[in-house]
C-alpha cells in the first residue's frame, strides 16, 4: 500500500507526463468544457415544458 507522500509524488509525475496546465492540455480542456455547456443547453431546450426531475 502506498503512503500519502508516495501517492502525492506519483500524482505529480503523472501530471507532468500529461503536461497538465500546458497550453495544449488547457486548450483541449476549454474545448471539452464548451462542448459540455452546449450539450447542457441542448438538453434544456429539448425539455422545455416538461417537469424536471429533482
Amino acid at each position: 500500500m502506498l503512503t500519502i507522500e508516495q501517492l502525492d509524488i506519483a500524482a505529480k509525475e503523472i501530471a507532468e507526463q500529461l503536461r497538465v496546465n500546458g497550453p495544449e492540455f488547457m486548450k483541449r480542456h476549454e474545448e471539452l468544457m464548451e462542448d459540455i455547456e452546449k450539450a447542457g443547453e441542448g438538453l434544456s431546450e429539448k425539455n422545455k415544458g416538461h417537469a424536471s426531475a429533482v
